[in-house]
């Protein structure tokens, strides 16, 4: 068999590899019969999509695994892996090497880590179909990476789509995790009109189930956790800046001055007055 090779290659900055995700190498490959890689590590993620043929991967403690038409493979940044065509029926790959904590967490998701490395009949018509565009979009290097990014992401989401109609159910959140996720919501939106109808969205879990999670894993009702962390903020603004107490207010999400005295003189023993002059005295 004749071997046929695309690839493409990006190479990211320095602030963009501490900041960012980005994509590092993309290619379609026909591969024949001496098609052998490694053993060898790299610095990057890379993931391996068998379009025919098979084909055999070793990696943690996967030895010698089948990977046939269909399956998809990935290999973990800098740990050792082997892989090889099948001598009879040398595959077909399509690949794409990517980095980024997102991408960690995202694999995650799925279900993908050194112990569990692939997932069988994973391709589709979609998925062949980002990853061409991937291929062709990474020749204009770095025009494209929001591009390629785009069509990276929308791959993985196929992919989740795929591992749950097979029954292999993606991981959900536990519930400590859920209610963590809550409370970033809440620190980093508490200036916005919440309420727990949002916050409920936000983590896909129901009124009563997740308020009940919550008061449980912290002690406090929502409510009672967005106005704490109103007021806390509220503290800096009036430590740091010359706002008015209705001004500061509005900045935490009480459009309500005479609310926000109430619920700052119960968290803090003081009205906000009093504190101001606390401060200046």
């Amino acid at each position: 068999m004749e071997e046929y090779i695309v690839q493409y290659f990006h190479s990211p900055s320095r602030k963009q590899k501490e900041h960012s995700s980005y994509i590092t190498w993309a290619g379609h490959r026909k591969c024949n019969h001496n098609h052998v890689v490694g053993p060898r590590v790299l610095e990057n993620y890379k993931m391996v999509f068998v379009v025919n043929g098979k084909g055999y991967l070793t990696q943690g403690k996967c030895t010698n695994k089948l990977i046939s038409t269909g399956d998809m493979f990935v290999l973990f940044p800098r740990e050792k892996h082997y892989y090889f065509a099948d001598q009879d029926d040398p595959w077909e790959i399509i690949w794409v090497s990517f980095n980024g904590d997102q991408f960690a967490y995202l694999l995650d998701i799925l279900g993908l880590d050194l112990q569990h490395c692939n997932i069988h009949n994973v391709i589709t018509h979609d998925i062949t179909n980002k990853l061409l565009l991937l291929i062709n979009e990474l020749a204009n290097d770095d025009d494209a990476q929001f591009l390629c990014l785009g069509y990276f992401l929308q791959l993985l989401h196929h992919i989740s789509q795929i591992v749950s109609s097979n029954g292999n159910k993606v991981k959900t959140l536990e519930i400590q995790d859920m209610v963590q996720k809550a409370l970033l919501f809440i620190e980093q939106n508490y200036y916005m009109n919440l309420n727990v109808d949002m916050l409920c969205t936000h983590v896909s879990y129901s009124r009563s189930y997740l308020s009940r999670q919550f008061k449980k894993e912290t002690g406090m009702s929502i409510p009672e956790y967005v106005s704490k962390i109103r007021i806390q903020n509220a503290l800096v603004l009036l430590q740091e800046t010359n706002l008015s107490i209705q001004e500061v207010a509005a900045s935490v999400g009480v459009l309500d001055p005479f609310y926000f005295s109430k619920i700052f003189k119960k968290i803090t023993g003081l009205s906000p007055n009093a504190y101001k002059e606390k401060l200046r005295n």
